[in-house]
């Protein structure tokens, strides 16, 4: 499994601001090209997982929501 992960840090208001994203990359079933995502940003202590598609996107709470849509819509883990 592959997963890339991106730092990004700002000032605002006297405050330190640090937002980390993970990217888990996924490929179609019987496609080398068409290729997904699994997006996971995490700020402070919130967190988001999107799931995305050649054909649509979602945002879910959990990453197991992201992984069932993933599986749904016939994508594999790199």
């Amino acid at each position: 499994m592959k997963r890339t992960r991106i730092f990004e840090m700002s000032k605002g208001n006297n405050h330190l601001k640090i937002r980390i994203m993970e990217i888990i990359d996924y490929v179609k079933r019987g496609s080398k090209e068409d290729k997904g995502a699994i997006i996971i940003n995490v700020y402070g202590n919130e967190k988001e997982y999107i799931a995305v598609t050649i054909s649509t996107s979602k945002t879910y709470k959990t990453l197991k929501g992201a992984e069932k849509m993933m599986d749904f819509f016939g994508y594999d883990k790199i």
